[in-house]
């Protein structure tokens, strides 16, 4: 296999991986909000992106902040999760944000090299 068509298959695996969590973190999300929302007397539909409550108007206001407040604590609890196995595939301190980017940033300095990626320190890997 040449280096370009190993980089093809990282960039096409990647992304089919990207898909699959975004699907599955987006449904169970959505299932956090379904789940409160059947638990406290509503009648959830969930779509494919988002619940819908049919009876939302009659539930008390504190219900629906219950509902409201369900799948972003789904999606933090998947986070609080995943972030020891993150954490010791990256091979160091990263933390991964939003955006897939990894703080603290490259290139890094020299003392910081070797303790962050496990690679000796050269202009190879930090582009300098």
């Amino acid at each position: 296999m040449t280096s370009n068509t190993r980089s093809l298959m990282l960039v096409i695996n990647s992304a089919v991986c990207y898909m699959l969590a975004f699907l599955l973190t987006t449904v169970l999300h959505e299932f956090g909000h379904a789940i409160v929302g059947s638990l406290l007397g509503s009648s959830p539909v969930l779509h494919h992106n988002y619940v819908e409550h049919l009876d939302r108007a009659s539930l008390p206001v504190m219900h629906q902040a219950w509902i409201a407040c369900a799948g972003p604590l789904v999606s933090l609890a998947q986070g609080l999760l995943l972030l020891p196995v993150v954490r010791r595939r990256s091979g160091g301190p990263f933390v991964f944000t939003a955006a897939g980017s990894r703080w603290p940033p490259l290139p890094m300095y020299r003392h910081g090299w070797r303790a962050c990626t496990g690679q000796p320190y050269s202009r190879k890997y930090n582009g300098r």
